[in-house]
């Protein structure tokens, strides 16, 4: 759970989620195994599949983000389905804004080659990204010199390719790709991931999110790539994970912390996301309140804890 603010009742107290990891001890040790295996110059690729909310952007970004990596994340997103490589594409971009620290020179010799790399592609790859337009010498009065769709993207799978394989070589530290939220992407950026697991490229790991329900007829996109990669599911939270959130947050009585962690546990399913808005709703409600007095946190009895009209997981992660 990321580090958030929850105002108390009238008074604007506020307590802080602890940036920690709980219970992922499994999710730590085989993401320490990955990054072992990048820095030995491994390409390592990994799926990591979970529900809604289960914290598995957050787990990666909290354990790759660090002073030793690059890590860039591309998120697909629901209403765009059918823009091609639109996760690639904002990874591409935001690598690239990397480059701006680098010096005149340094830039001039990635400008060659990315142009080789592109050869006479330029202008269609431009119109994916953008931002290759400050790095190439785009003609724009030559738009529509394409060749047929069906070529185009076969020239993208290459371009992109080796787009990736570019920026991997101008930083200094490995490069993290995090494609995530993989359930809304195209076929083309799937057959990309192919493309690198048939030819890994030396010090970038990818790592791949999808959300998955566990509802029966419900299609798992990447199953066809998991044979060929290393694969971790990211589970809720159980009890003991969540006492010991709710000990840290509010230093309740044992006996206390478990009867809330299992009331909030049944209520949530050991949905992180879910917990976490449930806290907060316990102390919008005043059902847990800070005693400036004493210094600590009292646990108001009530009737209905929760009530129906409370957000659902599908209208808080869209918020």
């Amino acid at each position: 759970m990321s580090q958030k603010e929850f105002y108390i009742s009238t008074k604007k107290e506020f307590i802080n989620f602890p940036n920690q990891v709980y219970g992922r001890k499994n999710v730590i040790d085989f993401f320490t195994i990955k990054l072992n295996d990048l820095k030995e110059g491994k390409a390592p690729i990994v799926i990591c599949s979970g529900e809604a909310g289960v914290g598995k952007s957050y787990l990666i970004r909290h354990f790759f983000e660090r002073e030793d990596t690059v890590y860039v994340r591309g998120k697909y997103n629901q209403y765009k389905k059918s823009v091609p490589f639109q996760a690639w594409a904002q990874f591409i971009e935001k690598g690239l804004s990397f480059l701006e620290s680098l010096g005149q020179s340094r830039k001039e010799d990635f400008k060659k080659e990315l142009a080789a790399v592109l050869q006479n592609d330029h202008y269609s790859v431009s119109r994916l990204i953008p931002q290759l337009d400050k790095w190439l010498d785009i003609d724009r009065n030559r738009e529509n010199e394409f060749d047929s769709t069906l070529q185009i993207q076969n020239r993208w799978y290459v371009a992109l390719y080796g787009i990736v394989e570019l920026l991997s070589k101008y930083f200094n530290d490995p490069l993290i790709i995090h494609l995530d939220d993989v359930q809304w992407s195209a076929d083309e950026s799937l057959e990309l991931v192919n493309r690198i697991i048939r030819k890994p490229i030396a010090k970038v790991c990818l790592i791949i999110s999808q959300r998955i329900t566990g509802q029966d007829g419900e299609q798992d996109r990447l199953a066809h790539l998991k044979s060929a990669t290393n694969h971790i599911d990211i589970k809720p939270f159980n009890l003991v994970d969540c006492q010991n959130l709710l000990q840290d947050l509010f230093q309740l009585k044992d006996d206390l912390s478990h009867d809330t962690a299992k009331l909030l546990i049944e209520n949530s399913a050991g949905n992180p996301l879910l917990i976490q808005e449930n806290i907060s709703q316990f102390i919008r409600k005043e059902i847990l309140q800070y005693d400036q007095l004493q210094g600590s946190w009292t646990w108001n009895e009530a009737e209905s804890v929760f009530d129906e009209s409370e957000k659902s997981l599908q209208e808080i992660i869209g918020s």
